[in-house]
């Protein structure tokens, strides 16, 4: 008796009919997975953007994948990585994703950890610390960078950048829709002032503590109704983010004293010798890179140096090369730029505790 299969004439055909169905319905069913995953992905992301589960993850406690993530952002050495997870659990601080978008609770944050730690971590994790504070402001202040001059605030410091790479130091009196008016010093002599449409280099730092520069042009010359000398010059909407440093540099103004420096070559490691004669100078400003000081000594490029630190407590000398000599605007000053090459890095960590304004907090 011969029977009317639907799915075909034999035994054979049925079981390849059989298969199709099968193949059929396992697509069916990866299609209905993709669907269930892309529907609840959909419903995870419509949960992520909403007001409450953003809230909630700003205010959570930071994590190890919070860092993670921040650092593979943002090229963290596993050395800042790991010291910023530590300061993260220490201080319970909220989401590292969010918090970092304002840096000053950062800031209040990694210096508190070193005022209350300073004593039991070692010199050179103090030394990471405050080199991972500068990398984070750093971090900041490239994401909040500025094109124009318009919203420079009054009272902003400002330099005024020569040919020979000097700087006059100015600050901005007011800034107006038209125009910015920068505050020059009383001892700014009216006949040395640059002419009226000429153009000006300067260079400022921003809030966040990137560097600018931009060009402008002086427009006129006025007094303020207090009788201060104003500098009117144009806007600029070509700001130029300058190269920021491996360390942050603070300005003094603080006498000194250097000497003369004699390199002894080892096998394994140079010795530098100061001299024992001593020569006066002004510390002008200072890093945990370098430093620039004022002498009457014209010394040439190339040559090294010891340089006692004038906050320091103790004599601590910085042995550096001088990698620049420049005239200064004052007769018979030169400006000395010199880079550290031998220091040790308690002496930096001297260096760094002042330059974050925390000297009271000895070491």
């Amino acid at each position: 008796m011969d029977f009317d299969f639907r799915a075909g004439n034999t035994p054979l055909h049925a079981r390849q009919n059989a298969i199709i169905y099968v193949v059929v319905l396992v697509a069916a069913i990866i299609a209905g997975l993709f669907f269930v995953v892309w529907f609840l992905l959909k419903l995870y992301k419509q949960k992520k953007e909403t007001p409450e589960y953003i809230e909630k993850e700003k205010n959570r406690k930071t994590n190890k994948n919070d860092i993670d993530i921040f650092a593979k952002k943002n090229n963290l050495s596993k050395n800042f990585s790991a010291l910023l997870l530590k300061i993260c659990k220490f201080h319970e601080v909220p989401n590292i994703l969010y918090s970092i978008k304002e840096f000053e609770p950062i800031a209040q944050i990694i210096d508190n950890y070193y005022i209350e730690q300073k004593n039991n971590i070692s010199a050179q994790e103090i030394n990471t610390l405050f080199n991972l504070k500068y990398r984070l402001e750093r971090i900041y202040a490239a994401s909040n960078n500025i094109s124009n001059t318009y919203g420079l605030p009054a009272k902003t410091p400002i330099w005024q950048i020569f040919q020979d790479g000097s700087k006059a130091a100015y600050t901005i009196y007011k800034n107006q829709k038209d125009f910015l008016a920068i505050e020059l010093p009383e001892s700014a002599q009216k006949e040395n002032n640059p002419e009226a449409l000429s153009k000006i280099a300067f260079t400022f730092t921003s809030e966040t503590g990137m560097s600018y520069a931009f060009l402008s042009r002086i427009m006129r010359y006025e007094q303020s109704p207090e009788g201060k000398q104003l500098m009117i010059v144009s806007h600029s909407n070509n700001l130029i983010t300058k190269q920021q440093r491996h360390y942050k540099r603070i300005y003094l103004n603080e006498k000194t004293t250097f000497s003369s420096v004699k390199k002894q070559t080892g096998k394994k490691n140079n010795k530098y010798i100061p001299s024992e004669s001593k020569y006066n100078c002004v510390m002008t400003n200072i890093s945990g890179g370098g430093c620039c000081i004022s002498s009457t000594l014209p010394i040439k490029a190339g040559q090294l140096v010891s340089i006692d630190l004038p906050f320091a407590d103790t004599n601590n000398n910085c042995i550096g090369k001088i990698i620049n000599t420049r005239k200064s605007k004052s007769p018979g000053i030169y400006n000395l730029h010199i880079q550290f090459i031998d220091l040790p890095v308690e002496v930096q960590n001297t260096i760094l505790v002042r330059v974050n304004n925390l000297s009271n907090f000895n070491l």
